[in-house]
């Protein structure tokens, strides 16, 4: 979602507004059927009732009454709906939303007697967020979802409200009946597959692109180990000691040494100095072997070799040194 359709969800506090995701999309599409709930209020003008319900205080701020909007959505009772109520305030308090600016506290008398009714001024935003947190199974939730997601889109786009889409432009009417909110829902449904279509193929050629840096860097190796100084110092195992893969990488011994020590990959002192930890032992092999003291003990001594199918990973390493800093 832009920045800006962001800034006309919530004109009042100025929060970025969650993505518009797509309306029941995982609901099997039934035989459209009208709800007295909308056809009763849905003036001959094709007028939205959600349009209608709409409030306009003094200082211009828009606003939407939580009990309208419990009815518009379906809710025969109050209780019940304060169960999307309640997660839209969630979801509006994780994203450091001003609640007390978005639901505001408005007690409403019920009729001409009887106690004052808990209820709220919803700012569009807020609005929002309950419709995205109904009932998905409800078909007025679906109206609901769609004339917020399509209202905030023609407020960033300047376009003025409509419910003739014949003319091929693209542009979303806001449904009026639930047979236009389904055929909304559908047209989201196809856009949000045609996304994830599209961020597959991406993540597919990002790891084609991965695949080839390794193949690159084993080129790149093969051809350095061609050299005939660097043949020399292979044994007849196939293995690489420490001291060519230094020079292969073009990184001074010591240092070389210094910064596997210091990441966690080779052991610091003791017998088993400059030696492989258990986790990092599947990129070596570590040979060892026994001589004779001058004392007329016997010795031991370890040397660590790398093995040739770690090449790729010894080279990440290297390139991880180099961003850093720590090498040239």
């Amino acid at each position: 979602m832009s920045s800006n359709m962001q800034k006309t969800l919530h004109l009042e506090s100025g929060v970025a507004a969650p993505e518009v995701k797509g309306l029941n999309q995982n609901k099997a599409v039934e035989a459209p059927r009208e709800s007295h709930a909308i056809s009763d209020v849905a003036s001959e003008a094709n007028v939205s009732p959600f349009d209608d319900h709409r409030h306009v205080r003094e200082d211009g701020t828009e606003y939407w009454s939580a009990r309208d909007l419990m009815t518009l959505m379906g809710y025969p009772r109050w209780g019940d709906f304060q169960k999307p109520l309640t997660r839209a305030m969630k979801a509006a308090e994780n994203q450091n939303a001003q609640l007390e600016g978005n639901f505001r506290r408005s007690p409403k008398v019920s009729g001409k007697r009887g106690p004052a009714q808990e209820d709220y001024e919803l700012s569009r935003f807020a609005a929002y967020l309950v419709a995205m947190n109904g009932d998905p199974n409800k078909l007025e939730v679906a109206a609901a979802q769609a004339y917020f997601a399509i209202r905030t889109r023609q407020a960033e786009t300047g376009q003025a409200p409509t419910n003739d889409d014949s003319t091929g432009t693209g542009q979303w009417a806001i449904p009026t009946t639930y047979a236009q909110a389904l055929q909304v829902a559908a047209q989201q449904a196809a856009l949000a597959e045609d996304l994830k279509s599209e961020n597959e193929q991406l993540l597919a050629e990002i790891a084609s692109n991965e695949a080839q840096v390794v193949e690159l860097a084993c080129d790149l190796w093969t051809e350095r180990l061609n050299n005939k100084a660097a043949r020399e110092f292979m044994d007849a195992d196939g293995l690489i000691g420490l001291r060519t893969v230094a020079k292969i990488l073009r990184v001074p011994q010591q240092t070389f040494y210094r910064l596997l020590r210091e990441d966690g990959i080779l052991i610091t002192g003791g017998q088993l100095h400059n030696t492989p930890y258990a986790k990092y032992e599947r990129y070596f092999q570590v040979k060892t072997r026994m001589f004779d003291k001058a004392d007329g003990t016997i010795g031991i001594s370890h040397t660590t070799y790398l093995l040739p199918s770690s090449v790729p990973w010894i080279t990440m390493i290297r390139d991880d040194w180099t961003k850093k800093g720590l090498i040239k």
